[in-house]
């Protein structure tokens, strides 16, 4: 795996990586977060570890340390203090009835990146208990359906503003509003697949891994295309965008279990009669 090769080239192994982060933070679970936790990272990626441990975090904010030739940006998690914080996804499976969209969660950029450690689940040890603890509580391993059903509803609600956006003078705006619905639609259809990442730069490369195993995804010219519209014919462009967004849209429909969310099921049905 990627991960693997780029630590051989930063000359670093998993025990002199843990001996490591360690003698920093005490006793703590490790996993690793960011690009390196879904093999995405390059030579200049820094290895985010997130450290899950039961007591008070030693620090605020991330932590930069060295190891071998690579730079580790570490980030202590207090599980007690998360669990507040970060809420639950739960109640997404456990209800009755599927929650509607007003009542799902609200995820800030911190939290997310912290339920991708979680979810991804790339441990390089688990001695306390602590990260299997937070997972349990905050339901980290549905972020998939989290991000799946909040990227299908605000792909419907750009393209209702596509709609809306007529006038001459409002072109620019609707073309800017299709492309935002392509990369909603976009992280829909990749978080149905399991294919999820905090950081949108790695959407593409994302989006290439996924076509290899289900065609229906968009091929590279035709993604791209909807990603980066040129602006020569702004009103054929705009309707190209909407168009790409809808096949995305197609593959989340094609999820049985999203389907049951009635404001996903609405949003698709509302943006394939835009399209």
């Amino acid at each position: 795996m990627l991960t693997e090769q780029l630590f051989e080239y930063w000359n670093v192994d998993q025990d002199t990586l843990v001996g490591t982060v360690r003698d920093i933070v005490g006793d703590a679970d490790l996993l690793l977060g960011g690009s390196l936790a879904d093999d995405l990272g390059n030579e200049g990626s820094d290895i985010d570890v997130y450290c899950f441990m039961m007591k008070d975090a030693p620090w605020s904010g991330p932590r930069l340390a060295e190891c071998g030739n690579a730079t580790l940006e570490l980030h202590v998690v207090d599980i007690r203090a998360a669990t507040h914080t970060a809420g639950s996804l739960l109640p997404l499976v456990t209800d009755d009835n599927p929650p509607p969209s007003q009542e799902w969660p609200l995820l800030s950029g911190g939290t997310l990146r912290l339920l991708h450690a979680l979810y991804r689940d790339r441990r390089l040890n688990a001695e306390t208990g602590s990260a299997e603890w937070l997972r349990r509580h905050t339901g980290a391993d549905l972020l998939h359906i989290h991000l799946a059903l909040r990227a299908t509803t605000t792909a419907a609600a750009l393209a209702e503003d596509v709609d809306l956006l007529t006038a001459p003078e409002q072109r620019w705006s609707a073309l800017y509003c299709a492309r935002l619905a392509v990369e909603s639609a976009l992280d829909a259809a990749l978080a149905s697949a399991g294919l999820i990442n905090p950081n949108p730069k790695w959407r593409v490369p994302l989006a290439l891994q996924a076509k290899l195993v289900d065609d229906a995804f968009p091929d590279e010219p035709e993604l791209l295309h909807g990603l980066f519209p040129t602006a020569s014919q702004v009103e054929e462009e705009t309707h190209a965008c909407l168009a790409i967004a809808d096949r995305c849209l197609r593959i989340v429909a094609k999820d049985a279990f999203l389907m049951r969310f009635s404001s996903a099921a609405t949003a698709i049905t509302e943006f394939h009669s835009k399209t």
